[in-house]
């Protein structure tokens, strides 16, 4: 099972150059697996979930896109 979320970045151009899809996966895993973050019980990452990030300009045009499971998890330790 995966959740996807879609972003669409408005005035990209502006920012474009300042922009890092890497630091943004990178924010956004360690995000999903702080356990202190994700209440009692067991963690959706946990039951074998995904989330599936999909970052786009207003027209359209895919800017970039990461999954993070619970692999992602054990990796940045």
């Amino acid at each position: 099972q995966r959740l996807t979320v879609y972003y669409t970045l408005e005035n990209y151009d502006a920012y474009a150059k300042d922009f890092s899809l890497n630091r943004v996966q990178s924010a956004v895993t360690k995000n999903a697996c702080d356990k202190d973050k994700v209440g009692k019980g067991p963690s959706p990452l946990s039951l074998g979930m995904s989330y599936a990030y999909v970052y786009s300009r207003e027209n359209g045009k895919l800017i970039g896109r990461f999954e993070v499971s619970q692999k992602d998890c054990y990796q940045n330790r």
